[in-house]
């Protein structure tokens, strides 16, 4: 059965806000909540926060929070904004208007200085940036890409062949990229959206999104939990479409090391053996970032001992987090894997999936090997 894995990022307001709605829209598919700290008090946004923490446990599924802020002309975070993400341990902060690499790298170093554990996605929004972009792509951890801002500073026939360059570039370097700004604008005030606004959504995964990001549909909108199944089913529809395939693996290689190769062939072997599913341990997101690149028609069990790498991870195509404990060895990691898939019915007695993951265990960003299991 084949499960959406184009995320969904929505924005939280005040028609979203209520315990019954975000749990309606955390139900029904809602994987990263964006706060924008220019709404309300930073009071209000902590509640807000608890809310979402609260009922992601409570379901049992992640969800990313990412901490913006808009109407501000400077590519620069506050201190007290700063503060604020990292007391709260959000997930990711925007940086906006970056104008160059340089504005990220300092504010990465902020964060450091903090010992904050927030990263970075960085607001093509600016010329600049579009012209610093393989720098920017590799200072960051993650791309929002804003539509509406691109299209009032480039002429309107290119926004769409731009937006399909820095996809492919984000996806190349294994970072995840967000589509933002009016995807489901009608649905504001309609139950459903137009066919200009269900092609702009199509488009943009055929592309290769990791995510499409919500703004006012689900912030002071009227239908905020049927936008989310709306936005959920064309996801689906457009993912089945063989098209999808052909389209969204092609993309430029930022390396050919071990790691671009054995990903590589987690997904192909994947795909030969009829596997059911790809299970990455990861210490950091690194390896399931990787594999997502050659989007595979398998879900991405990533499993990890950290709840940041569980929560961060949940934005990038097709991964679904599960924590665990800590492993040490080979056997301990396919025993662990097959218990928890047979645990939560994830698959069935035999199965196959594919695992892959870094030699020796407990260390990030070193994927090295793979391995066919059968349940």
């Amino acid at each position: 059965m084949h499960t959406r894995k184009t995320k969904i990022v929505a924005t939280i307001g005040r028609t979203s806000s209520g315990d019954m709605e975000l749990y309606g829209m955390i139900h029904t598919g809602m994987n990263g909540a964006r706060i924008d700290l220019s709404e309300a008090s930073y009071e209000e946004h902590q509640k807000v926060i608890a809310k979402i923490r609260a009922i992601s446990d409570k379901l049992h599924t992640a969800v990313a929070v990412i901490q913006d802020r808009d109407e501000t002309d400077k590519p620069e975070v506050s201190e007290e904004d700063l503060e604020f993400a990292i007391a709260n341990k959000v997930d990711f902060i925007t940086l906006p208007n970056v104008k160059k690499s340089d504005n990220v790298k300092k504010l990465r170093e902020s964060i450091k200085k903090k010992k904050g554990d927030v990263s970075i996605l960085a607001r093509i929004e600016t010329k600049e940036a579009v012209e610093d972009l393989d720098a920017i792509i590799l200072a960051s951890d993650g791309l929002i890409v804003d539509r509406d801002i691109l299209s009032a500073i480039i002429t309107d026939e290119n926004v769409t062949l731009l937006q399909k360059v820095i996809i492919k570039k984000a996806i190349g370097a294994g970072k995840p990229v967000i589509i933002a700004t009016k995807m489901l604008e009608s649905m504001i005030s309609d139950p459903a959206p137009t066919g200009t606004e269900v092609n702009e959504v199509t488009n943009a995964i055929l592309d290769g999104t990791d995510a499409i990001l919500l703004s006012e549909e689900t912030s002071f909108g009227r239908h905020v939990v049927l936008t989310i199944e709306t936005l959920s089913r064309i996801a689906l529809n457009t993912e089945r479409s063989a098209i999808f395939e052909e389209d969204v693996t092609k993309f430029e290689r930022d390396s050919r090391g071990i790691v671009d190769a054995v990903s590589e062939a987690a997904a192909v072997t994947a795909k030969n053996v009829g596997a059911e599913a790809i299970i990455a341990l990861s210490e950091k997101g690194f390896t399931p970032r990787m594999i997502a690149r050659f989007k595979p028609i398998q879900p991405i069990f990533v499993l990890t001992p950290h709840v940041s790498t569980y929560r961060k991870i949940i934005l990038s195509f097709g991964c679904a987090p599960e924590m665990i404990e800590s492993v040490e060895t080979l056997h301990e990691a396919i025993s662990l894997s097959k218990k928890l898939l047979e645990r939560k019915k994830l698959l069935r007695h035999g199965d196959r999936f594919v695992l892959a993951a870094g030699i020796p265990f407990g260390q990030s960003g070193g994927t090295n090997m793979i391995s066919i299991q059968t349940i």
